[in-house]
């Protein structure tokens, strides 16, 4: 049972992984945001980056930065909380 629920949070952290990289590659493309996908992409991100993003925008590192690295921050984020649930329920089992 735990097994099954630490999988599917894995595949839940695997999808809005692709989700972040396919919206790292549409904000390359001139892509119209009013597009109901692309929409959709950027509405599901957005809760995920926007805290990142504002986050690195205070630190002395994110100041006056052209690139936004708040994807690659908030892969480390995802993955390291999956990481840490994952441990500890696979410890109940």
């Amino acid at each position: 049972m735990i097994t099954t629920i630490v999988n599917s949070l894995g595949l839940f952290v695997n999808l809005i992984s692709w989700v972040i990289i396919i919206r790292c590659f549409l904000s390359w493309l001139p892509v119209d945001r009013r597009n109901p996908i692309v929409g959709f992409i950027y509405r599901f991100t957005e809760p995920i980056l926007k805290p990142v993003r504002i986050m690195v925008s205070k630190s002395p590192l994110g100041e006056g930065m052209p690139i936004d690295f708040s994807p690659i921050i908030a892969f480390f984020i995802i993955e390291a909380l999956y990481r840490i649930v994952a441990s500890i329920l696979l410890g109940f089992a």
